[in-house]
């Protein structure tokens, strides 16, 4: 009888193995670094401080560069990325006409607290 358990136990020794070995493989590619979102988003920062700076061709460059890289390695998001834009710029667009409105409202209010104080001055 002993001999016709030690292959089950080995067997069982390698399924335990196996699903470990298994196991470890998936959280490495989990926590495993994406090297070219790194370098796509790094180069893509670049591109934005160099046209920030007013350096329009090197940082228009760089962009385009970046974009390649992030469009070579998931074509898929930067594309529902690019759909998106839109809606951003129109959010954008709302909070800039919200603020516009907020700083003629604090203008208009400093305006009324001036008048009040030269009132009170003289």
């Amino acid at each position: 009888m002993a001999i016709a358990q030690i292959p089950q136990q080995v067997a069982s020794a390698a399924k335990d193995a196996a699903q470990d070995f298994r196991e470890r493989a998936a959280s490495l590619k989990v926590n495993q670094p994406h090297w070219s979102r790194s370098v796509a988003v790094s180069v893509l920062i670049t591109g934005v401080v160099l046209l920030i700076k007013g350096k329009r061709k090197a940082g228009l460059a760089t962009a385009v560069a970046g974009a390649a890289i992030a469009l070579l390695e998931e074509p898929q998001e930067v594309k529902a990325a690019w759909k998106k834009i839109p809606g951003y710029i129109d959010n954008g667009k709302r909070f800039l006409v919200r603020l516009e409105g907020f700083i003629e409202e604090f203008s208009n209010q400093g305006d009324r607290l001036r008048g009040l104080l030269d009132k009170a001055q003289r």
